[in-house]
């Protein structure tokens, strides 16, 4: 039963994240970008790179990665399977000539553009509904409420959490620097004697 709940409530949640996406992408007018331009070298260079790698490793996996990187350490071992790299490229490279077969055939005759059409009235930004508000029942649901309170606080974000205690623990560090010498050598000698406790520990 637990499971079935379990199960049941993923898939309720896996719904409502395809319907806030299918609704702002088709139910909603685009927003005009205002000063869209091209990434710099810098950017697109090592995404070239690591695109290639994963062809060079996909395509050549058993001459590249599996013949100098994992066969070398675990000789003799065998895989389980099917796999042509040669066949798998070949039917993507049909894939793409199809696509780009069928995106010329699309620009050959130019698209009608129309104004959107929903509900039986054309749509006018007044009318526009946030996707997020799918989300507003699931969020509302008193068992799940709670959690959603505590989770716009952060109160489960590992990383916000870790990043409180280092600064109050950097906070009461730093209040121990006095600018008196005599204290800085107190410390000094504390560590130094924790240290010598740690090396005899280890030493036993």
């Amino acid at each position: 039963v637990v499971w079935l709940a379990t199960a049941m409530f993923g898939s309720t949640l896996t719904l409502a994240s395809f319907v806030k996406l299918i609704y702002a992408t088709f139910l909603t007018v685009p927003e005009k970008p205002h000063s869209v331009k091209e990434v710099s070298a810098s950017m697109w260079i090592p995404m070239v790179i690591m695109a290639g790698l994963c062809i060079i490793f996909g395509v050549g996996a058993w001459g590249i990665p599996l013949k100098f990187f994992v066969l070398p350490v675990v000789p003799g071992v065998s895989f389980s399977g099917y796999w042509q790299p040669g066949l798998a490229t070949l039917l993507m490279i049909i894939a793409f000539i199809a696509g780009g077969i069928i995106f010329i055939a699309g620009q050959l005759k130019k698209a009608a553009v129309c104004t959107p059409f929903v509900g039986g009235e054309e749509f006018e930004p007044e009318m526009g509904v946030s996707p997020e508000g799918f989300y507003h029942t699931i969020k509302n649901i008193k068992i799940l409420k709670a959690i959603y309170h505590q989770a716009e606080k952060k109160r489960f974000d590992v990383y916000y959490i870790a990043k409180n205690i280092v600064v109050k623990v950097s906070d009461a560090l730093s209040g121990t620097r006095t600018g008196i010498l005599s204290t800085y050598l107190l410390w000094i000698l504390a560590g130094l004697a924790i240290l010598l406790l740690l090396i005899d520990y280890v030493g036993c």
